[in-house]
């Protein structure tokens, strides 16, 4: 699976200006993909959880200002971690490989989504 970054212009790095994104998702071309992304415009990934329960721990003690939930994470689906980021307000966009929108839980529906193969300039 690959992730195309057309038509993205980087912005040079600021200091002070780290934005932190608490990337939850079980492909590590993905992981390895957007961490060479987000280091262009100087975001740094938290994490990255690749599984459910590793999700929910990171969520206890690590810092971030948004985070990018892969739906399916192998066996398990991201409800409980968007419930999680969801309760105090923390801002997340859902990762689907496939259009899952409908079967999105209640709490979910009207939240933001990407579809992989997403762009950069998309999240």
């Amino acid at each position: 699976m690959a992730i195309t970054f057309s038509n993205v212009q980087a912005e040079p790095k600021r200091a002070g200006n780290e934005v932190r994104v608490l990337v939850v998702e079980d492909s590590f071309m993905i992981i390895s993909a957007l961490d060479l992304a987000f280091d262009t415009f100087g975001w740094t990934i938290v994490g990255p959880a690749t599984r459910l329960p590793k999700a929910l721990a990171v969520i206890k003690t690590e810092s971030f200002d948004t985070a990018l939930l892969d739906v399916n994470l192998d066996d398990a689906t991201s409800w409980d971690v968007a419930a999680a980021l969801k309760a105090p307000g923390i801002p997340f966009v859902l990762s689907l490989g496939y259009d899952v929108t409908a079967l999105l839980p209640d709490f979910l529906r009207g939240s933001e989504c990407v579809r992989k193969l997403f762009r950069l300039d998309e999240l």
